[in-house]
């Protein structure tokens, strides 16, 4: 006897009572862990710093002053119980005291006072550990690496003291997203827990982190698909590397005729199909296996993208050559890069590292590339090349080396992060990734400081042109039936001018403003422009 239709339905065609839900009990057991609330306050803490920078600024800097004093009479007092007395150390940590109470003493005095002084403070002591390691030079085994530390100190002080407490604030988001990132990392750890496994330590945030990044391992084959993507050998490799060089030259030829038409799409057209995203990232991928042949193929084939980039703009530029070039807007957007590039780059290396790592959102990749856009920068090199225009082609080169170094760290430390290369593998190659990602992070900080630079005059431009038209707003309040028409302000030097009709204010009383205002001496060039209101009325001709 068969069954009737509808009277017995295939299994697979019913819907399940699957239990489906959250088991708030081991949740609650895995909260009350002494790893968890500390994760959680690590977690709270970087809420409330990303929340409130300018808050957390003045309590890091109080923190930094009272670490600086405490590190300080660690050093002091272990060079001192030495036989002979290390007078080197003991320099460094007198150095250290000093900074750390002077700093706390001056912590009134604003951001720029502070970062002024933690500047010196690091360059100090950068200057000492490089004296020292010259006078140890023939005890230690790994020479180098002091040097690249001392060297790295140094230009990190210089970094801090002209970035006129800009880097404080970047300092603080800095550490706000590794706290909340580390206290994540802690919290989910301690509600995975197992009381029975030896190896997981739930006493505190640090040894849940590091027992974390101990066991982020991605596999052999996983790792395997990552080489493949990215790295260009075996049998393939010489038609992916046509590839690579036809998408370039196609990917320049877009780029310079969008630059040439001040055209944003055709700029975004060149940088989805623009290939030079995958050998930067094999780069990195290289550096931090330890692979130097790699490193110095996938460097190489960086090399060849970028000359294919720079010539290919500038012998189009020759026949099809921008005629505004000081006015069109996108080379003007692409010639003074700051800090905030910068983190363009550092989120675009992370993302695309991610990306490139799991297979479930390698297809996100090209939008990856249109953030870091690394062709636009490099035809802007050839167009302003071509056209002489020197400053335009150095800004313009920076901006590419900044998307370079910043996509090559950040991609490198994803990498870590999602298991790429094992914490074992790191430990047993730590003196060339030490030596290999500390070149790249000395590179960072020479272009960090042009680009803090640039981002301070670009500030302070903007700053004083806002506080230039309040002034003479506020001085045109007495006269209705004027208007500001143009402000513009160059050091000392203001240039107003003003339109209108009826009794103007006092000239000299403007040029007072401006020196109460600015706090020096300033010279008003004021134009006034004439209102003439005419009205006409046109009459049709007889024959029209």
């Amino acid at each position: 006897m068969t069954d009737q239709p509808g009277t017995q339905q295939d299994p697979t065609l019913r819907e399940r009572d699957a239990k489906v839900g959250i088991d708030w009990g081991a949740i609650w057991d895995g909260l009350r862990t002494p790893a968890a609330q500390r994760g959680l306050a690590v977690l709270g803490v970087g809420v409330v710093a990303l929340a409130a920078p300018e808050l957390s600024t003045w309590l890091l800097s109080l923190l930094i002053s009272i670490v600086l004093v405490i590190a300080g009479g660690l050093e002091g007092f272990a060079a001192l119980q030495k036989r002979p007395i290390d007078w080197p150390d003991t320099g460094r940590s007198l150095v250290l005291i000093l900074g750390g109470v002077v700093l706390m003493a001056l912590r009134r005095l604003g951001e720029s006072a502070v970062a002024t002084l933690v500047g010196l403070v690091i360059g100090l002591r950068g200057m000492a550990d490089l004296y020292g390691t010259w006078r140890r030079r023939h005890e230690l085994e790994d020479i180098g690496w002091h040097v690249i530390r001392g060297v790295a100190q140094v230009l990190l002080g210089v970094l801090i003291a002209v970035s006129n407490g800009t880097l404080l604030v970047i300092l603080v988001v800095i550490l706000a997203v590794g706290w909340i990132v580390a206290g994540g990392i802690a919290v989910a750890e301690a509600l995975q827990g197992d009381d029975d496994d030896p190896d997981v330590s739930l006493s505190d945030t640090e040894n849940v982190v590091l027992d974390w990044l101990h066991n982020r391992d991605m596999g052999a084959e996983d790792r395997r698909a990552v080489v493949d993507k990215v790295i260009f050998e075996g049998e393939a490799a010489r038609g992916r590397i046509s590839r690579f060089v036809v998408l370039m030259a196609f990917s320049t030829a877009i780029a310079t005729f969008g630059i040439n038409a001040d055209s944003t799409a055709v700029v975004i057209g060149a940088m989805l199909i623009a290939p030079l995203m995958t050998p930067i990232m094999a780069t990195s991928a290289s550096l931090l296996m330890g692979w130097p042949v790699r490193a110095t193929r996938s460097m190489l084939l960086v090399g060849a993208g970028v000359a294919i980039a720079v010539s290919g703009s500038w012998l189009l530029s020759r026949y099809f050559p921008v005629l505004e070039v000081t006015t069109n807007s996108q080379i003007l957007s692409r010639v003074s890069p700051t800090t905030v590039d910068l983190m363009i780059a550092f989120a675009a290396g992370a993302a695309g590292a991610f990306a490139i790592s799991r297979p479930d959102v390698a297809d996100s990749l090209p939008g990856v590339a249109i953030a870091v856009a690394l062709v636009p920068p490099l035809a802007v090199i050839g167009i302003t090349l071509e056209a002489a225009e020197w400053s335009f082609a150095l800004g313009a080169t920076l901006l590419f080396i900044t998307n370079l170094v910043g996509v090559i760290l950040a991609a490198g430390i994803t990498f870590v992060l999602v298991g790429f290369s094992p914490w074992f593998h790191l430990e047993a190659n730590q003196t060339q990734v030490n030596r290999s990602y500390a070149t790249v992070g000395i590179a960072l900080l020479v272009i960090a400081i042009p680009l803090t630079l640039t981002g301070e005059e670009l500030l302070a431009s903007v700053t004083n042109s806002s506080k230039a038209t309040a002034v003479v707003d506020d001085w045109l309040e007495g006269a209705p039936g004027y208007e500001d028409v143009s402000v513009t302000i160059q050091g000392s030097d203001v240039e107003v001018v003003v339109g209108g009709s009826g009794d103007l204010p006092s000239p000299q009383d403007l040029a007072d403003d401006f020196a109460d205002e600015f706090g020096r001496e300033m010279t008003v060039d004021l134009s006034v422009v004439p209102a003439e209101d005419y009205e006409v009325v046109g009459e049709p001709s007889e024959d029209g």
